[in-house]
């Protein structure tokens, strides 16, 4: 198993974590030696699940007892923690509860990277704390932020809890459904590019000085269906476009301080969007079939060929490109 980002100090900041995507991604930067912060907007339990999952010890190591080297009280692997809020997160000498362990307080020394007011995080509190685990020391794997990235300061916050952020991968976006773009209401459009062009400046613009201060690199999750149009889905290739159009400018003007910018177009997947969309009856049995007879390969994509492409735009062996989309669509852009 590749271990790209072993070495590489701070953490990974993944949006829309909870996601079919961004959890594969998670899972896969983890397995390949990444601290990473998992952002979500809405589904906490998903998110404190995914925490507690990448935190969790080996299953060789099961019974192992672990011990914070860091402080004492330390929040256990899945806790969910609340922050007094305190204007620029929990200051030094602050008391505070932890969900997971009634009528517990504690105090709490500055930290970098503290949690924002009012951010919820599980597990992991800090990307660098230290855990003893048979007599070795290891990074914990990972902390889960809830994060609104239409709201500028939300971003910013999320930021700020994660610290050191030498990876910003963008998986996040609003469902999407199947429509013509004549069907369309202007109200709808409007809140589909909000949710998603401007959701991704956001998040990109407040992750800036921390990846030029790590040189470090974002990888925007776009789609296939920008480079050949599926009919019905223009809610997703229109706003993705912009997206990828923001990724190619960020590449151009932010490579002189060592950022670099890439994206990656998922085609058609078993899991994710897919998913709902199947689900929700947008794609019956008939359009499946003809959507995997347009695929070259014959064959639809899961989460984790996404992932792969993702890791490894965002790891060292890239390191040379910059401002490019990898279609990963079985061909179907050919």
């Amino acid at each position: 198993m590749e271990q790209d980002f072993s070495a590489r100090p701070g953490v990974a900041v993944v949006t829309g974590a909870t996601g079919g995507i961004g959890s594969a991604v998670a899972r896969m930067l983890v397995a390949r030696g990444c601290a990473v912060v998992l952002a979500y907007r809405s589904d906490a339990d998903a998110a404190a699940a995914l925490a507690a999952e990448l935190n969790a010890t080996d299953p060789a190591a099961t019974g192992t007892t672990r011990t914070d080297t860091t402080r004492t009280g330390a929040v256990q692997p899945g806790t969910t923690r609340t922050d007094a809020g305190q204007p620029g997160g929990v200051q030094p000498g602050t008391t505070r509860t932890d969900a997971g362990q009634p009528g517990t307080t504690r105090t709490d020394a500055a930290q970098p990277g503290a949690v924002q007011p009012g951010a919820t995080r599980t597990d992991a509190n800090t990307a660098d704390e230290r855990v003893h685990e048979t007599g070795a020391t290891r990074k914990r794997r990972a902390t889960a932020v809830r994060a609104d990235l239409t709201d500028p300061a939300a971003c910013a916050a999320l930021i700020g809890a994660a610290g050191e952020v030498h990876t910003l991968v963008h998986a996040a976006g609003p469902h999407v459904p199947m429509m013509h773009l004549s069907t369309i209401a202007p109200e709808r459009f409007a809140e589909q590019v909000a949710q998603d062009v401007l959701a991704t400046f956001n998040i990109v613009r407040a992750a800036l000085p921390a990846l030029r201060a790590s040189r470090g690199s974002i990888v925007a999750v776009t789609t296939a269906a920008t480079r050949r149009f599926p009919v019905r889905d223009g809610l997703s290739a229109v706003p993705k476009g912009a997206v990828e159009s923001l990724m190619r400018g960020i590449a151009a003007e932010e490579g002189r301080f060592g950022v670099r910018a890439n994206c990656v177009g998922p085609g058609m997947l078993t899991d994710g969007m897919a998913a709902r969309l199947i689900a929700d009856g947008d794609l019956h049995e008939h359009a499946l079939a003809v959507t995997r007879s347009n695929i070259p390969l014959r064959t639809f994509g899961t989460a984790a060929d996404i992932a792969e492409a993702v890791c490894f735009l965002a790891s060292d062996r890239a390191r040379f490109i910059s401002g490019q989309k990898l279609d990963v669509d079985g061909g179907y852009a050919a």
